[in-house]
């Protein structure tokens, strides 16, 4: 009866458990902007603590009048969520061409460990970016 009760415990205690996967973004999307794809991500895979890393972010642009002006994270512990934020300008003269806009988005880390920070796509998929801190 003791291994019985031990074990509907045990269940309880691993149902109670949240799974990384279910963390979700969930700062508010700025003002005036919507949630921006994001194509690829480069930059190195190292750091050392309180240092700065800086990351380059791409954004697809299909005309000279979109603009993504934000890159907002959302931290949890040692996995961070990263969305980009941006519009397009009504009533201006564009330029139809779609040269990607680069971003630099700053990870300066406050303690050693492996980070996973994950850009979040305009389709909730992400592009997983892991860093080592040293």
């Amino acid at each position: 009866m003791k291994k019985l009760l031990a074990f509907g415990l045990f269940l309880v205690f691993l149902s109670c458990q949240k799974d990384n996967n279910e963390i979700e973004y969930s700062l508010p999307s700025p003002e005036g902007l919507i949630h921006w794809d994001i194509l690829k991500v480069e930059g190195e895979n190292s750091v050392n603590v309180t240092d700065t890393l800086i990351l380059d972010v791409y954004c697809p642009r299909s005309s000279s009048c979109d603009y993504i002006s934000q890159l907002l994270s959302d931290e949890h512990g040692n996995r961070i969520l990263v969305k980009a934020f941006g519009n397009t300008r009504e009533n201006s003269p564009c330029l139809m061409f779609a040269v990607p806009q680069v971003l630099k988005y700053e990870f300066i880390p406050n303690k050693r460990g492996v980070y996973i920070l994950e850009f979040i796509k305009r389709d909730d998929t992400t592009i997983n970016f892991t860093v080592n801190v040293k």
